[in-house]
């Protein structure tokens, strides 16, 4: 489910163990004779304490078995391979496993309204349906994480983010719902006529602005130049050397209207960024770091301040995020970029996985090897 698209019935048979589809090329699905295994379509009987997937095809072509318990992976082995003699057995020759997928992008709260007669209800009741018929919708065909967009705000409120809260609850030990607040309300394909609408309000139906990126981000800024020449604004782009390019962007005299950066936090916590890149206090003439919007306002900086003197940190943590929203408001700076890092690891590396902090690279901290007899280092 995407952008409220109403999701329609899989041409794949229901997954055994929420990640089993036909592979490409069984002319039907395989039904065993009687007195064989279980038809896998049927799932395994209510009694089993034990499961034996048997003869299925993983994605790189192996055939194996795989034995679970108490709902959990326990091993994989060839086919043939596994001794269960007392487990229930699914017999999966002719399927492709998988993974249970997930959904990252979602709108719980105006899920299945493409068809609706009529202006779409955001009651509660209406918005918790929506997103657990979604949740459900997307269970019934494998996927146990959904991440889901919300809009809020306007007549609306926190309303619809309470009912998909809500739904997350309901669903708790079926599939994982995280709700995401959707402040911007912004179409992914933009809104030009908008965008036009408000350069005349403010008297820039003709804008011409400067784009400075380092010269391996030109590919970036054309994508740049040719959303904004959408909504009539015309982007001159100016390449850089890397090794120059924040020299010349810290300058205040050489700075352009625009600048293509990024900040990473040191830890996880507003602190270590929101000062840095939106307290008008640190704007130097030369060799201006963070602040390259120059963004000078009173009210963020003696919020700044505040919550600096917070000793609650869970309170300051909050107070971070609330300022984050409001800063926003003023578009001093606009998200537009969001990374996919893929990451390779061996096969005797444990614990390696992409911190949401350190913008998904391997957090060290508990990267290990899962049996150090077999170092190769």
């Amino acid at each position: 489910m995407s952008d409220s698209q109403p999701q329609q019935p899989s041409p794949f048979p229901r997954n055994p163990a929420g990640g089993a589809g036909r592979g490409p090329g069984d002319g039907s699905a395989h039904r065993p004779s009687p007195g064989s295994a279980r038809d896998p379509l049927a799932g395994p009987p209510p009694e089993a304490t034990g499961l034996l997937l048997s003869g299925a095809r993983l994605t790189d072509g192996r055939t194996v078995d795989v034995r679970l318990s108490g709902g959990r992976i326990q091993a994989v082995g060839t086919a043939g391979s596994l001794p269960a003699p007392a487990l229930a057995r699914v017999d999966l020759r002719g399927y492709l496993l998988l993974p249970a997928p997930a959904e990252p992008h979602a709108h719980g709260d105006t899920a299945l309204t493409a068809d609706a007669e009529g202006p779409v209800s955001y009651t509660p009741d209406e918005v918790q349906r929506r997103a657990t018929e979604a949740a459900l919708l997307q269970l019934g065909h494998g996927a146990t994480a959904l991440r889901s967009h919300i809009r809020i705000g306007d007549v609306h409120g926190l309303g619809p983010m309470e009912a998909a809260l809500q739904a997350r609850r309901s669903l708790r030990g079926l599939t994982d719902l995280t709700a995401v607040a959707d402040t911007l309300k912004i179409p992914a394909a933009g809104d030009p006529a908008k965008a036009k609408e408000l350069l005349k309000a403010a008297g820039k139906e003709h804008l011409k602005v400067t784009l400075a990126v380092s010269t391996g981000d030109k590919g970036k800024a054309e994508a740049f130049q040719q959303g904004l020449a959408r909504a009539g604004v015309e982007v001159v782009i100016d390449t850089v050397d890397p090794g120059a390019y924040y020299d010349a962007i810290g300058d205040l005299s050489t700075t352009p209207d625009m600048t293509y950066t990024g900040w990473c936090p040191d830890y996880p916590s507003g602190s270590t960024w929101l000062p840095f890149v939106f307290d008008g206090r640190t704007i130097k003439d030369k060799g201006n770091q963070g602040n390259y919007s120059q963004f000078r306002d009173d009210a963020t900086m003696k919020r700044i301040d505040e919550i600096n003197a917070m000793a609650d940190a869970k309170q300051a943590n909050q107070a971070w995020i609330d300022l984050d929203a409001e800063i926003m408001k003023k578009s001093p700076s606009i998200p537009i970029l969001r990374e996919r890092k893929p990451l390779l690891v061996g096969p005797n590396i444990a614990g390696a996985y992409g911190h949401p902090v350190w913008t998904g690279t391997i957090d060290y901290g508990t990267v290990g090897l899962k049996d150090p007899s077999k170092s190769q280092g």
